[in-house]
């Protein structure tokens, strides 16, 4: 009867493994597609920007100095990289997170295989 017991139990907590690791996969899809979302959002802001900055200065006659070229330059590399780091951040965190997903699926296995042996022994 011990058996049946000990069978229905690692069954039970395999399931629950699957399921944690499941819930944990969906979060990770999620954050990806919020942070591809905002990206866009920042990668279309910033362009809108830059445009509008263009514009104001062709009204004003600026467009073809080299001043004028030289701002625009600087305002959009200072753009560009700001959404580099927050790429380099999100891929940082998602890493860590990909990381703790994994080290908690395994130490969840590893305590189910020290238990079911621990039930099987007795």
């Amino acid at each position: 009867m011990g058996g049946i017991g000990t069978a229905i139990g690692v069954g039970m907590t395999a399931v629950n493994l699957l399921n944690e690791a499941n819930n944990q996969n969906k979060q990770l899809k999620q954050m990806q597609k919020e942070y591809q979302y905002n990206q866009t959002k920042r990668k279309n802001l910033l362009n809108e920007q830059l445009a509008s900055r263009r514009a104001g200065l062709s009204a004003m006659g600026l467009s073809s100095s080299k001043s004028a070229a030289a701002a625009q330059q600087r305002e959009a590399k200072e753009g560009y990289d700001e959404l580099a780091y927050n790429n380099d951040n999100f891929e940082y965190n998602y890493q860590q997170k990909y990381r703790e997903k994994e080290n908690a699926l395994n130490r969840g296995l590893l305590n189910s295989i020290v238990d079911t042996t621990g039930k099987i022994i007795k």
